[in-house]
């Protein structure tokens, strides 16, 4: 788990990175609880911990998003399952942590991809 100073840090970082390449971050959400395997017994998750989608719903009410119109995009299964209960499109992005499903979870994506150029690319409509 990281700090909330640790996950300013890292953002703030992040935000530089993809201003210098003239990208642009509208808002940072993350949530600073328990992920549900290190909650002790008897505890409710919070809205906000994948796959939970409170911060989606956050998101969604901050900038107007239209959820059914958008792509919820990660490399985890709780990412994608927290996109399909928010209503959205799902990719997933290959990596380490893709490639482990929890016995929890049978949710999936709309697609699977290599890296986020391609999801950006499904987006656009450009890849297939």
């Amino acid at each position: 788990m990281y700090t909330v100073q640790h996950m300013t840090a890292f953002n703030a970082e992040l935000r530089r990175k993809i201003n210098a390449d003239k990208g642009r971050i509208d808002a940072f959400y993350y949530c600073p609880h328990f992920e549900k395997k290190n909650l002790p017994e008897d505890t409710k998750m919070c809205s906000c911990s994948k796959p939970l989608p409170g911060l989606l719903f956050e998101a969604a009410e901050d900038f107007q998003i239209n959820l059914a119109e958008s792509y919820m995009i990660g490399d985890r299964f709780t990412d994608i399952e927290a996109g399909i209960r928010a209503g959205c499109k799902t990719i997933l992005v290959k990596s380490g942590a893709s490639i482990v499903r929890s016995d929890e979870t049978t949710v999936e994506p709309d697609y699977i991809t290599e890296n986020l150029l391609e999801a950006a690319l499904i987006i656009k409509g450009e890849f297939v």
